[in-house]
């Protein structure tokens, strides 16, 4: 009875052992196979990125060729006296003489510095910074003022250090101007105050927007309606979005916001009137 219950437990024991021999092959074989799919899928999802990227390329090229297209003349109320107006987007096509810097707030927040967009942003507060200090540079933003908008209730050395290191972020990811001797100074620090270096030509489509708008205007009041509607609509493709749609709920961001976005508004409708 017992070299009966040896030998059906060694068969039990052999028929385990093929088993698991057999499962090992099957893994192995899987294995392979799931290291093949991979390397199919890495090789595809190149190929797209690729693809991609020449198409992003295409795009900010046919934004570029887009942007030379108009440039009337518009008459004054005075006789004789004219003034050439720039293109819808002469800022931006404008010969570039010192470091400049593109800046798209209508929609998507969008940097290019001399034609080259920056595509990664290693700091997103350093993405902020930039924004608070192209939208308010009218005037230097002082320490204070920078560290309560971007860091609102944090203790003030962790703050001001939070402040120093996004500097140095940003700084960084403009890079530097190859014009210039050794690295430019994109941002400056003076008394206490930030500022964007006023050799930078910072040029932004709601600067843009806001002229083609002028122009329209004073062009209707001309009865020169062709020309008016030519920048209207320039001005109406200008707007990609609300001001800053990205951060709808910084408090900063408000005022002028609702301010654009009546502009397009009105636009919209000296358009409609004109059609």
């Amino acid at each position: 009875m017992s070299s009966h219950s040896d030998q059906g437990l060694s068969e039990h024991y052999e028929t385990a052992i093929r088993l698991l021999s057999q499962l090992q092959t099957d893994c192995r074989l899987a294995s392979n196979e799931l290291q093949e799919a991979s390397c199919r899928f890495g090789e595809r999802e190149a190929a797209v990125g690729k693809k991609l990227h020449t198409i992003q390329k295409a795009l900010e090229e046919a934004r570029i060729a887009q942007q030379h297209h108009f440039n009337p003349t518009v008459q004054l109320e005075h006789p004789g006296q004219t003034v050439g107006i720039e293109s819808s987007a002469s800022i931006i096509s404008a010969p570039l003489s010192k470091p400049t810097l593109n800046i798209y707030c209508l929609g998507r927040f969008e940097v290019s510095v001399d034609w080259k967009r920056i595509e990664h942003w290693r700091s997103i507060k350093a993405r902020s910074l930039l924004k608070f200090l192209v939208c308010h540079r009218e005037r230097p933003v002082s320490r204070e003022t920078l560290m309560e908008a971007l860091w609102p209730g944090c203790e003030p050395q962790l703050a001001n250090n939070n402040l120093k290191a996004a500097v140095r972020a940003l700084r960084q990811a403009l890079g530097s101007d190859p014009n210039a001797e050794g690295d430019f100074g994109w941002v400056l620090f003076q008394d206490g105050n930030y500022v964007i270096n006023p050799q930078v030509d910072v040029r932004k489509d709601t600067e843009q927007f806001e002229r083609c708008w002028t122009r329209g205007w004073r062009l209707e009041k001309t009865r020169r309606l062709a020309d008016a509607v030519a920048e209207y609509r320039a001005a109406e493709s200008l707007y990609n979005g609300d001001y800053l749609e990205d951060d709808i709920y910084e408090d900063w961001t408000l005022l002028r916001r609702e301010a654009l976005r009546d502009i397009y508004f009105a636009v919209l409708g000296k358009l409609g009137d004109c059609c």
